[in-house]
């Protein structure tokens, strides 16, 4: 059942959003129910990218008061429609903040990576890309370089198409871009190259779109794993440090190893940086692990220390969230569980971390969903507050460190987590009911968790 808490409590559900702290997801004018993504926004407001499930509408873009009602002041009715004639949205990634106070929507289309970029108004940036929209194919020739976007505006309406089934959704939304001191974007994606190269790489835009060339003298850098004989390798998210150096997390896959997470740097100049882990990737293969999996990555502020969320699978099949935190170098943390990954087992049915976020005290927030990677009746939101040195911060939700969301009769899978100015925790999500032949999503929520 939703947890309900009658007192101010931190990790208690904040009554004063939605109802009881729980807002499900029907917004008029948006396009479908199904959020993707949020962002907090400096006025304690929240932005909900929102999966369109009404043909040719690419995306709904819906900003919220404090209390989750929708903001009047912003597009119609509290919701921007963004409209791409030609292009269906596959797979939303994420929100991407922005120093001007716009922000970056990344996501999937057919032929590789979309980056949308809005302005406070929700207007699209007609100084990106082409009319604010930038495709990325996979294949040279599959669009052109930077794509044609003819025919794209943002729309300030709803309509009132039949809503159809969702076309792809994702457990847990996986963000891959940054932004850098010097207002590059830095983003992560499958790349060709003119020479017919391909393979994962990191790539550094200018704030209009266009390829940064002082970045390796490209634009882009392919990962090497330093010799690693892979099968598979993916890059799921990138930070940017204070010094414009770029930290990439992935995983990747060997004759060996089924799934193996790593970490490396770029220096500000896109090459491999030789003063992080005497440049080569930090593999993260702990023993009695059969799979280590990261999902999102994060830089602190304040002291530069790195932390790094995502999943471990015990020999004994158990999923475990798992943690890393490493100094402004390469180090693992010595302050955080004694030098060494976490492993987090509070939930029987297992779980797997997929957002961090980091405060100015040093403790941090993890989010992710409870059970062993499938919609089934162990799936839950799972959210937690960590101190400095490991432990779960006692203050928070009465003892326990953690929170669960459920729904009686429903599966609540996580896709995105966000924490406003003053500290409260923001997550949305999909709910999903057992049916034949197979599971189904119904709908979405946002929830909101007191500091």
């Amino acid at each position: 059942m939703t947890q309900i808490q009658s007192a101010a409590r931190p990790g208690t559900l904040d009554p004063s959003f939605g109802e009881k702290g729980v807002l499900k997801l029907s917004i008029p004018g948006a396009s479908g129910k199904l959020p993707g993504a949020v962002l907090a926004l400096p006025d304690n407001k929240l932005l909900v990218v929102i999966q369109s499930q009404t043909p040719k509408i690419f995306v709904s873009v819906a900003k919220l008061n404090a209390d989750g009602t929708p903001d009047d002041q912003f597009g119609v009715g509290g919701v921007v429609n963004v409209i791409l004639p030609d292009h269906e949205m596959e797979i939303l990634r994420g929100f991407t903040p922005l120093a001007d106070g716009g922000w970056l929507i990344s996501g999937q289309y057919r032929q590789g990576m979309v980056v949308l970029r809005q302005r406070k108004d929700g207007k699209l940036a007609d100084n990106f890309g082409e009319g604010g929209v930038l495709l990325l194919p996979n294949r040279p020739g599959s669009d052109s370089e930077w794509s044609d976007t003819k025919g794209i505006e943002a729309h300030r309406h709803g309509e009132n198409s039949a809503e159809q089934a969702p076309k792809a959704m994702m457990s847990g939304a996986v963000a891959s871009l940054a932004e850098d001191p010097d207002g590059k974007i830095i983003l992560a994606k499958y790349h060709w190259d003119a020479s017919g190269n391909s393979g994962q790489a990191v790539l550094r835009l200018n704030a209009d779109g266009s390829p940064d060339k002082s970045f390796n003298g490209t634009g882009f850098a392919y990962i090497d794993l330093g010799g690693i004989t892979t099968n598979y390798i993916t890059i799921v998210a990138v930070a940017v440090q204070a010094n414009g150096r770029v930290l990439v997390c992935g995983n990747f896959q060997s004759e060996t190893d089924p799934l193996v997470a790593f970490v490396t740097r770029f220096d500000a100049q896109g090459r491999v940086d030789p003063e992080f882990n005497r440049g080569r990737p930090l593999i993260l293969s702990p023993a009695n692990m059969l799979w280590t999996e990261l999902r999102a990555i994060k830089v602190n502020e304040s002291d530069g220390r790195i932390v790094a969320v995502g999943l471990a699978i015990r020999e004994d099949r158990q999923n475990t969230g798992l943690i890393v935190v490493l100094n402004a170098s390469d180090s693992f943390n010595r302050v955080f569980n004694e030098g060494q990954p976490l492993f987090s087992n509070m939930l029987p049915q297992g779980l797997r971390w997929d957002k961090c976020a980091l405060q100015a005290n040093g403790a941090f927030i993890v989010s992710g969903s409870g059970g062993d990677g499938y919609v089934s009746k162990d799936l839950c939101a799972v959210t937690a507050r960590y101190l400095p040195d490991g432990s779960l911060d006692a203050d928070f939700n009465d003892g326990d460190g953690y929170s669960v969301f459920l729904e009686e009769g429903l599966f609540t899978a996580t896709q995105d987590m966000t924490v406003m100015g003053d500290g409260r925790i923001v997550l949305c999500g999909n709910y999903w009911v057992d049916a034949e032949p197979w599971p189904d999503v119904i709908g979405g929520w946002v929830l909101r968790y007191l500091a």
